[in-house]
């Protein structure tokens, strides 16, 4: 009777099992049994890779064919240039009747040798007479002038003066200044991502004029609205006709320009922060490690000192036993 009863709970528990099943595999999916939802650092580790990588692509942008700056220009030939230079600086003046600074003074700026391959340059800086100066600048000698020169994104030397108060015909301006500049780009820029737009661009100066007076103090003015570029030499427009590229102009343009062509370095692989961060960080190192050294030299000398002493008081108690046997 017992197994009869066993064997008719056996076959009801199949039946209902056999009819719970089809619900179970219906209500819930099998494949969606093995979904977990991503924890919070996988989330952020992936965004992060995105934005690595939109980032990079971003970065690493390469210019299109058709705009590619031009090669490195030929040894140069000082007389040739100074010749051609004189010539379109004062053809690019001569539509200018006045200036906006109160020095008077118009400037005309040239890039007569670049090397691609070092980002190496030279910057010919004219200095003209346009028209008299007027207020701090009035009456006072071009003798008491400095001349400021600044490129962000390369570094420039101290100027060479070529020429000085020279005059360059009856009817055209007064050369006052010819300045060399030796610069070279910024290294962490690939010069092969920049066109000539963005060469034009990033060489752009911002020239300041000072003129100290004992009497007055000193005045400073921008020639940034005065500045006629790249008539001459390299990235010289084919017309040679010139660039009126202001340095605010520029400075706006530069960000953009140097993100897409800076050298894209993995985190991680350099050190930032030599010397003085890794100095101090070799140091910290050299106390930790001095003190966990001289911890465990002392922990060493109290194993051996406690050895030598549990070794002493069991020969003492040998003693005593023989001693006493």
């Amino acid at each position: 009777m017992s197994m009869m009863r066993a064997i008719a709970t056996f076959i009801n528990v199949v039946h209902l099992l056999g009819i719970i099943r089809p619900v179970v595999s219906t209500d819930i999916p099998g494949h969606n049994l093995l979904y977990r939802a991503p924890s919070l650092e996988a989330s952020v580790r992936q965004n992060a890779f995105d934005r690595a990588s939109l980032s990079s692509h971003l970065v690493r942008r390469a210019p299109s064919p058709q705009q590619m700056g031009p090669p490195s220009t030929p040894p140069l030939n000082e007389q040739q240039f100074n010749e051609t230079a004189t010539t379109a600086c004062l053809d690019a003046l001569d539509s200018v009747q006045s200036v906006v600074n109160p020095s008077g003074m118009a400037a005309c700026y040239n890039i007569p040798f670049f090397n691609a391959t070092t980002g190496t340059f030279a910057a010919d800086i004219r200095l003209y007479q346009v028209s008299p100066p007027s207020d701090g600048f009035a009456g006072v000698p071009t003798s008491q002038y400095t001349l400021e020169m600044m490129i962000p994104a390369a570094t420039v030397s101290s100027p060479d003066r070529l020429a000085s108060n020279q005059s360059t015909g009856p009817n055209s301006p007064l050369l006052l200044q010819d300045f060399r500049h030796i610069g070279q780009l910024d290294p962490r820029l690939q010069i092969d991502k920049l066109t000539t737009g963005d060469l034009r661009f990033l060489l752009i100066p911002n020239i300041t004029i000072t003129a100290r007076s004992a009497s007055n103090g000193s005045f400073v003015t921008a020639l940034s609205s005065d500045t006629l570029s790249y008539v001459s030499g390299y990235l010289m427009n084919e017309d040679r006709s010139p660039n009126n590229i202001t340095f605010p102009d520029a400075a706006a343009k530069v960000p953009e320009i140097v993100a897409a062509a800076t050298k894209f370095v993995i985190p991680g692989t350099a050190i930032e922060i030599f010397p003085i961060g890794l100095i101090v960080t070799a140091i910290w190192t050299g106390l930790f490690f001095l003190t966990v050294g001289l911890g465990t030299l002392g922990r060493m000398q109290f194993r051996d000192h406690f050895q030598g002493r549990v070794q002493m008081d069991a020969a003492r108690k040998r003693g005593r036993l023989f001693s006493r046997s």
